[in-house]
């Protein structure tokens, strides 16, 4: 389980895919997936990371790169939309644009 991250074609903003049991599920921007699935903002969200893995700030902040903080972020998430049988999710289903 993890969160694929890439730059979008805005160029300012990262586009997030949630990995999860051999099927990607696209979620959508980064600061959209934040506050409209997550109902937090980014900050809160690498203040979760840091505390739940004990991890440093900054390195809570390297979700792309560190994989303690990426797979916490994607445990976040599947408990945030409270993922049952992941079957019956279409790859777009859980897209937030």
């Amino acid at each position: 389980m993890k969160v694929i991250m890439k730059r979008n074609g805005y160029g300012f903003g990262m586009d997030w895919t949630l990995d999860y049991r051999g099927k990607e599920y696209f979620l959508g921007q980064d600061g959209k997936v934040c506050s409209r699935l997550l109902g937090m903002s980014p900050l809160s969200v690498i203040e979760e990371i840091s505390e739940s893995t004990g991890l440093s700030f900054a390195k809570s902040r390297d979700i792309q790169d560190n994989k303690k903080a990426n797979t916490r972020l994607a445990q976040i998430i599947v408990e945030s939309i409270g993922i049952k049988s992941y079957r019956d999710i279409e790859p777009w289903d859980l897209c937030v644009e």
